[in-house]
């Protein structure tokens, strides 16, 4: 009985969290090893690499030269969930935000900060 609640619980969760977040745009495949279903509000002038297990980076490369903006990551590991920011950049540029290390990042988005 126990095992079969916790399936549940598990799929329950999955469901949310395709629920909420959006498809990605066709032009973005996301880096190797991250599914692009996961992608969102990331502009097509950006790219989403993952220079380890834990960590994201974002570069963007038409971004208007006054627009701040930073990447954000959702973390998520069983009920655990965390978002965390990137740097913030001016421009164009690269931001980059880690997860805990006991949390994986599940979701990304383009934050403008101003």
């Amino acid at each position: 009985m126990r095992t079969l609640r916790i399936a549940a619980a598990g799929a329950a969760l999955a469901a949310l969290f395709t629920l909420a977040t959006p498809a990605a745009h066709a032009a973005d495949p996301g880096p190797a090893g991250v599914d692009a279903a996961t992608i969102n509000s990331i502009p097509a002038d950006c790219t989403l690499t993952a220079p380890s297990t834990y960590t994201r980076s974002l570069t963007c490369t038409s971004r208007p030269a006054t627009q701040r903006w930073r990447l954000r990551v959702t973390c998520l590991k069983w009920v655990n969930v965390e978002d965390v920011y990137g740097n913030i950049v001016t421009g164009n540029g690269t931001s980059t935000a880690t997860c805990p290390t006991y949390l994986d990042p599940i979701a990304y988005g383009f934050v403008i900060v101003s």
